[in-house]
């Protein structure tokens, strides 16, 4: 009733449900539960995370997030609150591949054996390449991984598959980071990682050489993990129609949100950034 107040008469509507006119009021009037109020509240500050973290946070990073900033709640009361008002992540699934394998270049071996914690930054970094959707064609996106931090070190956008595309990744890399002799650098087999171009930069820098095994996504599974964040909680959302256009996105997303504002789940829910200085 309270509802269609404004489009119906409270006299008509109370006769046709059989509600008491004065009984209705003396419902509207009456001040709101403690409960009713908290959960009110808490409605509003779980749609305040998700507008900060664009309508991507999961129930985990949710109720961290309110045990750190409000006070503690139960993740299956987040789980209820996010089903029954419909604020919860909708994903979308697509495939499209970008590794070839087949090819006669030679292979590294796998130094890096999942051993996906490590001490320090700049000692291991992972890399890998997945396709962008703009407007009507495919683009190509690098990115390089520091292991220990998760941060976005490096990254390139292009047109084609081409090694140009991880070697001006790898270059955003190294100027960014200027790591010390000796970093692995674990990528899967493909053509671009095993050509002759990527691994003269990586004797040039004095770095390590890694590779999955063949047909193993799992031995560079953070990097998966990552492609799969991006495009859940950005490329599937956000339309682009220029190759300039998606890198500003891109670049916003990467450097700006990613690295300084999202909290992730193996850096006990710090920022990448914040890992790093904390020096965790």
């Amino acid at each position: 009733m309270k509802e269609h107040e404004s489009k119906y008469p409270v006299t008509k509507m109370s006769k046709s449900l059989c509600v008491s006119k004065s009984g209705y009021y003396a419902w509207k009037n009456r001040p709101r539960s403690r409960r009713a109020n908290e959960r009110h509240i808490l409605v509003r500050k779980i749609i305040d995370i998700q507008k900060r973290h664009r309508w991507q946070y999961g129930e985990r990073r949710i109720t961290h997030e309110l045990n750190k900033t409000w006070r503690s709640i139960s993740r299956n009361r987040v789980i209820r609150i996010l089903s029954e008002e419909g604020l919860g992540v909708h994903r979308k699934k697509r495939f499209i591949a970008t590794t070839n394998s087949r090819h006669s270049g030679p292979f590294s071996a796998n130094l890096l054996d999942r051993k996906f914690s490590v001490a320090k930054p700049d000692f291991v970094w992972v890399t890998d390449i997945t396709y962008c959707r703009c407007r009507d064609r495919f683009l190509y996106l690098c990115v390089f991984i520091d292991l220990y931090s998760r941060s976005i070190v490096g990254w390139a956008l292009g047109e084609t598959l081409e090694t140009a595309l991880v070697n001006r990744a790898f270059t955003m890399a190294l100027n960014n980071r200027r790591p010390n002799r000796g970093l692995m650098i674990h990528s899967d087999r493909g053509i671009q990682y095993c050509s002759d171009a990527f691994r003269a930069r990586l004797v040039e820098n004095h770095c390590i050489q890694s590779m999955s095994r063949k047909g193993n996504c799992w031995d560079n599974a953070v990097a998966e993990s990552f492609f799969k964040t991006l495009k859940n909680e950005h490329l599937n959302i956000v339309t682009y129609n220029s190759i300039q256009h998606m890198k500003i996105g891109l670049f916003g997303y990467l450097d700006g949100y990613y690295n300084r504002v999202r909290a992730h789940s193996a850096l006990s829910y710090m920022t990448p950034l914040e890992y790093e200085s904390k020096g965790a």
